[in-house]
């Protein structure tokens, strides 16, 4: 039987689910587009957008937020597979490992020519963004995929009357 206890735990889970959806769409994706469409706007270098949807044995929620729920992936969890932190309780897995090797390959690439698929050849191609409206970003998870929904899930920010929004239409 579901009952009530299980009814309410649900519920509870799903409006932190929601919470957290929130926080980064006005925290993280929707200043980050904005900024991005910025560079598409007023630069000739290529734009490389990534969200890590890669939830390793460690990750920095456990600190922030819940030490025991898995709510997916933290702001800065890349950080741990650039320069290995060991200061949480998890020792790094194979597939961390794995994790770890590839970042860093794309980051040295990209900090060498300016484009994160060379001068080491990937087994994937991270594509640029493009444009504003179909910002692609790379999906960094248990396999690399190309994706471009953020720009739609994040746009609604730019709607509300948020004090940024409305400075932009005030005059002197």
């Amino acid at each position: 039987m579901f009952g009530i206890k299980n009814a309410k735990l649900l519920l509870e889970i799903s409006y932190v689910c929601l919470k957290l959806q929130i926080y980064t769409d006005s925290y993280f994706a929707y200043p980050m587009l904005e900024s991005v469409e910025q560079a598409l706007n007023f630069s000739k270098q290529s734009v490389y957008l990534y969200k890590l949807e890669y939830r390793g044995a460690n990750s920095f929620s456990q600190i922030f937020g819940d030490p025991v729920g898995d709510y997916g992936v933290c702001h800065a969890d890349e950080l741990m597979y650039l320069f290995p932190i060991h200061f949480l309780n998890n020792p790094f897995t194979e597939e961390d490992n794995k994790m770890m090797d590839m970042m860093v390959t794309m980051w040295t690439n990209f900090a060498t020519s300016g484009n994160p698929n060379k001068p080491v050849q990937l087994p994937f191609e991270w594509k640029p963004a493009t444009s504003a409206k179909n910002m692609e970003y790379l999906a960094i998870g248990k396999k690399q995929v190309m994706k471009s929904d953020l720009a739609s899930r994040s746009r609604i920010w730019a709607e509300l009357p948020l004090w940024h929004n409305v400075q932009q239409g005030i005059t002197l």
